[in-house]
């Protein structure tokens, strides 16, 4: 466990609390370095970023937001079933 939550095999162990059900897929636990590799790609993506204009910007986080909301449902499905809801 770390900080509640069960790790087993280098996977998080998601489970419906209402049900106690097991959540597929399983999500892998990243290592430090993984973790590291992943700020370091960040900061150097962070100047390009901050070199586009805040016109381009906005034009891909709404792109961002627009592909996000093209599989509603079964996003919705995830969010409700590891909060232990009904939809």
């Amino acid at each position: 466990m770390v900080q509640g939550v069960k790790i087993e095999n280098g996977y998080i162990v998601n489970v419906n609390p209402a049900t106690g059900a097991l959540i597929e897929p399983r999500v892998k636990v990243s290592t430090h370095a993984e973790v590291d590799a992943a700020v370091a790609a960040a900061q150097k993506a962070q100047v390009a970023w901050a070199a586009r204009s805040l016109a381009e910007r906005t034009a891909l986080v709404k792109m961002a937001v627009k592909n996000i909301g093209k599989d509603k449902a079964s996003l919705a499905r995830m969010i409700t079933t590891e909060m232990g809801k009904t939809i």
